[in-house]
């Protein structure tokens, strides 16, 4: 927010109004976007919902309809970001409607102390993007609250905070 501006940072767990379909919601957010961050954990590829199955399997899921309405706009930049010492999952990992994410290339945020300068990289790499100063980007607080619960300590209380609203849900 404080190098793009509050009012060019979107994010779903604060942004989605209460009884909204939060498909519709996303695809309309991610048509006016720019960039995506796509916050991606260790687990990411393999984390399941509740019944057991993979959550990205699931076409209904928060963060597989976030990164395909990404990836399906070609006026978006999608960007894996990759924490907690992940490593960029292969095609073969996703399902095919999101294969084309396998191919981005990605950027590492790694934990304290280096957090605060890896997001300084990620902020000079966004801006340097053929974005325009002012993009919209989507940051997809479900996906990074993911990866706060597989074991990511992140020093913004902020981050935390969202990841604990999701909680609760």
């Amino acid at each position: 927010k404080v190098s793009f501006g509050a009012n060019n940072v979107f994010r779903d767990v604060y942004n989605i109004p209460a009884g909204r379909d939060f498909r519709s919601v996303l695809n309309e957010e991610i048509g006016k976007c720019d960039i995506l961050l796509v916050i991606i954990g260790p687990h990411w590829a393999g984390m399941t919902g509740l019944p057991g199955n993979r959550r990205l399997d699931d076409p209904n899921d928060f963060v597989r309809v976030e990164v395909e309405s990404a990836l399906n706009n070609p006026k978006v930049l999608v960007v894996p970001v990759l924490v907690d010492g992940a490593n960029m999952p292969t095609a073969e990992e996703l399902p095919a409607s999101l294969k084309e994410l396998a191919y981005r290339n990605a950027v590492k945020v790694r934990t304290d102390p280096d957090f605060p300068h890896d997001m300084e990289v990620l902020v000079r790499q966004l801006k340097r993007s053929n974005t325009q100063p002012t993009s919209r980007i989507l940051w997809p607080v479900l996906a990074f609250a993911l990866f706060l619960f597989a074991g990511l300590e992140v020093s913004f209380p902020e981050l935390r905070k969202g990841a604990a609203v999701l909680a609760q849900h």
